[in-house]
């Protein structure tokens, strides 16, 4: 097997927070990465968002660094491009892996953990990668809109891959709009009804986070595994929640706007029920 010629380096920006599951999904990254890209560098840059004061500490070619924490993975996913594009000789033929420390611990419904089985050689092999995604693809029941842009499905987000010079253009990948916008305060409605987030958007990740099945948009009722009742003492870790979500729809709505090719990795059964059936095992 040869490598993939239209591959730099690839650069994994790798999410912890603190360093329990580090170690074992850093060696599943690396396994991924040698049968996805055999024979090519690879570079992980590890963000802990544990960390409070920035530090760096190199390890030949493993890094750590100090994250932010403010939007999760998200916000610590931009701390890792910044040190990556600022320590490293980035190219325009580079590729990003990006991935929290979920990805190995999470199961399933559809395709439990086999998802990751589908990151391999063939689903790249004699492609062109110098402007594409790669990742499982989600989806909603219907159309949603986002920031005036409107799509149905987006990348899941415990792993996926970006060609350096998409990347460049999407970062930061932290939601644009200020949480007051975005949100209601104390005693009010979870979200403001503002125009840049569709009604149905915000009835499906209310279910999601919240459980609260909203019967005007009866076709979705999944629910987080940490989804709880709405309280004024966890508003505002939903908030940061929620901007995260927002964060993972508003890249791939781009990617979509742009029209960036996306190799998705969900190729499992679409069950007709998806929407309202258990999504964990």
């Amino acid at each position: 097997m040869q490598k993939n010629s239209s591959i730099g380096k690839i650069y994994i920006n790798y999410l912890v927070f603190g360093h329990e599951n580090s170690r074992e999904g850093h060696e599943l990254l690396l396994k991924i990465c040698n049968r996805m890209f055999p024979m090519t560098e690879v570079i992980t840059v590890e963000v802990d968002n544990s960390r409070s004061q920035f530090c760096a500490q190199e390890n030949n070619n493993y890094h750590r660094i100090s994250g932010n924490n403010t939007c999760f993975e998200f916000s610590g996913w931009d701390a890792g491009f910044k040190y990556i594009k600022q320590t490293f000789d980035f190219q325009c033929n580079d590729l990003i892996v990006y991935a929290n420390d979920t990805l190995h611990r999470r199961s399933y419904a559809n395709g439990g953990n086999k998802f990751l089985d589908i990151f391999d050689f063939p689903i790249v092999e004699g492609k062109d990668l110098s402007e594409v995604a790669i990742g499982f693809l989600d989806d909603f029941p219907k159309d949603v809109t986002l920031m005036g842009m409107t799509q149905h499905q987006w990348i899941r987000s415990n792993i996926f891959m970006i060609s350096s010079d998409v990347a460049t253009q999407l970062h930061p990948l932290v939601f644009p709009l200020e949480k007051e916008y975005v949100f209601g305060g104390e005693g009010e409605k979870f979200f403001r009804d503002i125009p840049e987030i569709s009604e149905n958007w915000r009835a499906y990740i209310s279910s999601w986070l919240f459980a609260e099945n909203d019967p005007n948009f009866p076709e979705y009722n999944l629910n987080w595994l940490k989804s709880e009742k709405l309280t004024e003492q966890n508003r505002s870790f939903f908030q940061t929640k929620a901007t995260t979500i927002l964060s993972e729809h508003y890249l791939t709505a781009r990617l979509f706007k742009w029209n960036i090719e996306i190799i998705d990795t969900n190729h499992f059964l679409l069950n007709s029920d998806r929407h309202v059936a258990p999504y964990y095992e």
